[in-house]
């Protein structure tokens, strides 16, 4: 937990552990980057500053597409934290959730041979929401979730199409009442986790992301069957899980429909 003023005042501290001990650190007046060790000081100062600037990119680019604009210098500042694992990258957003907190605090995992960390973007996507709703006004969970999701990789979302090809399949339907009201959405609550992008997807072709962040703040500040009605004449919860259930149907019908058709295409080739 760190205050601006401590982090000014860390800046010297911090510039001297990371000679010492050969970690990265970068900063500027939206970022803090703190790397483990590379091969070399200068490659992992190379790689700290890589990470800045892809944070710089994900910040303008995400605040642009949702908000229209850029986010102002120095608002929202963040420090972001990468570690390097064996596994597939991962990582947590801790956004500044009380007066006591002033940066938002990214921690990542990710292997130490690539040269981009797929996880960036999606918890970028959570530092622009939660600066421009701060706490206590942040979004719905499972809105701020859909929302970063849609910046995952190609596996991620390969991996909910097949859980939703499940729940049709097998009619083996979760119910969406519970996945609104959660306080948090853990990626490995693969059913909660794929509710909430599903349907983030569904009214986003409804919409469109203006309309969807409208009804994500009213969903906050009325109720979400208020703001359901409003936003999308969805008359209750009810009649969200039957237009949810019929939509994932319908896709993933049509995705089926086109691998056959792709799959005869190549064999008659």
């Amino acid at each position: 937990m760190r205050l601006c003023a401590l982090t000014a005042a860390l800046v010297p501290l911090l510039t001297a552990v990371s000679v010492s001990f050969g970690a990265g650190f970068v900063h500027n007046e939206n970022f803090v980057v703190l790397t483990e060790a590379t091969i070399s000081q200068q490659a992992t100062q190379d790689y700290a500053q890589s990470v800045l600037r892809k944070a710089e990119e994900y910040r303008k680019q995400i605040a642009i597409e949702w908000f229209g604009e850029e986010l102002p210098p120095g608002i929202g500042r963040s420090t972001i934290n990468v570690r390097y694992t064996s596994d597939e990258d991962s990582g947590l957003t801790w956004a500044a959730d009380n007066p006591e907190r002033k940066l938002h605090t990214i921690y990542l995992q990710t292997r130490a041979d690539s040269a981009e960390i797929s996880t960036l973007a999606h918890e970028m996507a959570h530092v622009v929401m939660a600066t421009m709703y701060p706490h206590p006004n942040r979004l719905p969970a499972w809105v701020e979730e859909g929302i970063a999701s849609q910046y995952d990789n190609a596996a991620r979302k390969k991996a909910r199409n097949s859980a939703l090809r499940f729940f049709a399949k097998q009619e083996n339907w979760p119910q969406v009442d519970g996945v609104l009201t959660a306080r948090n959405i853990s990626a490995e609550d693969t059913r909660a986790y794929t509710v909430a992008v599903s349907l983030t997807e569904m009214l986003l072709k409804a919409g469109g992301k203006r309309t969807f962040v409208e009804f994500g703040r009213a969903a906050s500040r009325d109720g979400v069957e208020k703001a359901l009605a409003h936003y999308y004449q969805v008359r209750n919860l009810t009649d969200l899980q039957t237009r949810w259930q019929g939509w994932v149907s319908q896709t993933m019908s049509r995705e089926v429909l086109s691998l056959n058709e792709s799959g005869r295409q190549v064999y008659g080739q």
